[in-house]
């Protein structure tokens, strides 16, 4: 490439003396023109070709060469032409590309959706809830901060399906899904983690906090117009709560059995109700 350069510019130089008098410049500059253009061509250098192909044709018309500055001209000009032809196919291929790229980064993000969501509810899944929880229960090991853990299932969720049907038993599942969901509170974590049982991650929210919490959203699942087939459909669930500030190795498997304890309470209390387990009552210290 520098050689190109400099060669150009020696041919420059040699055409600026062919013009204070006869002794040869103008053939110099020519040969200089010819040389570069031929390593241009080697090179496959483009933009910069097509400019010494016009110089070169300019050139041999200095010396008077009018048939090959002709010739010289229209190589340049077709050599400009298939460098836009190439360039214009350069970018439909970029097009493309970026295209492809982009259907593969929806498709990449639609799988990972889907290994992280029920299909069923929209919400995230077991596997997804407690990564989620683990990351969480981590940082509240480190800083010291309480994280509580709500479970909750439907209650007497097997007569619904034995009545009405599983097709019935899915409307339930999504609709109870869609409320946890919509009256969630900003940085709160719902998810299905099998069947009817749903469970939800409070970070920064002590046991009383998250009964409260638990009640509103029975109340509101209490509150559901759920029909089937032109029926009502009454629905209730039981909510379990526990919380916990990171301790302990297994500190998700203790977190997850004491609230799943809370929610037996809840359910032997009478169902439709709020129960919660906390570090002491489990014999846990602090």
């Amino acid at each position: 490439h520098w050689w190109i350069v400099a060669t150009r510019a020696l041919a420059e130089l040699h055409g600026r003396h062919a013009m204070s008098g006869p002794d040869g410049g103008a053939q110099a500059a020519l040969d200089c023109l010819r040389q570069a253009s031929q390593r241009a061509d080697a090179l496959g250098s483009g933009r910069e070709g097509v400019e010494l192909l016009v110089e070169l044709a300019a050139a041999h018309e200095r010396v008077g060469d009018l048939a090959q500055a002709l010739a010289t001209e229209r190589q340049a000009r077709g050599a400009a032409n298939t460098l836009e032809r190439q360039r214009l196919a350069n970018r439909m291929l970029s097009a493309e590309l970026r295209h492809e790229a982009e259907l593969q980064r929806r498709e990449a993000e639609l799988q990972r959706r889907l290994a992280n969501t029920d299909v069923l509810t929209g919400i995230p899944n077991r596997r997804c809830f407690l990564e989620r929880m683990s990351t969480e229960l981590s940082r509240c090991q480190r800083s010291g901060r309480v994280l509580s853990l709500v479970m909750t299932d439907i209650d007497r969720f097997k007569s619904i399906n034995d009545s009405l049907g599983h097709a019935a038993g899915d409307g339930v599942i999504a609709a109870v899904a869609q409320a946890l969901a919509a009256h969630q509170r900003a940085g709160d974590s719902v998810g299905r983690l099998g069947g009817e049982e749903f469970a939800l991650l409070l970070p920064d929210t002590d046991l009383a906090a998250a009964a409260l919490v638990a009640e509103r959203l029975r109340a509101e699942v209490e509150a559901l117009l759920i029909e089937w087939s032109g029926q009502r459909v009454p629905v209730t669930m039981s909510f379990g709560c526990s919380d916990s500030r990171g301790e302990g190795e297994d500190a998700l498997g203790a977190l997850m059995h004491r609230a799943d304890q809370a929610l037996y309470e809840a359910k032997r209390g009478g169902r439709n109700r709020v129960a919660r387990l906390s570090l002491e009552a489990a014999g846990v210290k602090r």
